[in-house]
Order: structure tokens, then sequence, then C-alpha cells
């Protein structure tokens, strides 16, 4: 099986964490809270970095950092006891205090990575060009 292409973008802070961000091949995208075992590791982002527009990179990169972090404040929730492990089914729900906190943690992981994210990305597709 052929190795996943990425590139680590960088880590940035969300809060109290750090989260390392990667691009990678493929659309989509997904978070990790432990991405392997071993010291020195920190929670993982991906987002794949084949599509044409930035708004649709910036799309998931958005969804993930959202999701990610309203996980670790715990508000996620299943509300049915499925065995299938869809992702699909999950409901969030917060408070107004909550939503502001998410907020600042978002924000704060946004305004340091999204510059860095961009650039990665612009050499990225650059690079299947050619």
């Amino acid at each position: 099986m052929a190795k996943e292409k990425q590139i680590i973008v960088g880590i940035y802070e969300a809060g109290w964490e750090q989260i390392e961000l990667v691009l990678r091949e493929g659309t989509g995208g997904e978070f990790y809270f432990i991405p392997e075992e071993g010291i020195n590791k920190v929670p993982r982002i991906k987002i794949g970095a084949d599509h044409d527009k930035w708004q649709m990179i910036f799309e998931v990169y958005l969804h993930e950092i959202d999701e990610y972090v309203m996980s670790k404040m715990g508000l996620r929730y299943r509300p049915s006891n499925n065995i299938s492990n869809n992702h699909d089914d999950y409901v969030f729900q917060m408070t107004h205090t909550q939503f502001a906190e998410k907020n600042a943690r978002v924000a704060e992981f946004i305004c340091d990575s999204a510059y860095d994210l961009n650039k990665v990305w612009k050499v990225w597709k650059k690079s299947k060009k050619n």
C-alpha cells in the first residue's frame, strides 16, 4: 500500500492545547485526539488538499477545528445506540458562554494557522499541475 502524500503545515494552539495541522492528498478531513503512541505527540487535524478552490479547503478546515474543539469541551453527543459507528449523527449542544469559549479557541487556531495553510495549499496545487 502506497504511503499517503502529506505536508505538515505546523503546530498551533487552540486554547490550552497544541494541534498539528496537516495537508494530505484527497478531500475531506479528520482529526485525531491521539494520533499515535509515544511521548511528544500532539493531536492532529488533517485536511484533504485536492480541491480546486481555497473556499473548499477553508470549509473543511473550519469544520474540523470547530468539531475538534467542541468535542474536547464535551459538547458533542451521539443521540442513539447505533452500532454502525457512523459519525453523521452527532449533535452539538452548548450554552452561549460555551459558544463564546469555543469561538475563542477556534479563533486562536485560525488566526495563527490560516496563512500557513493557504501558502502550503498553493504549493501543493502548483506541484499537482507539474
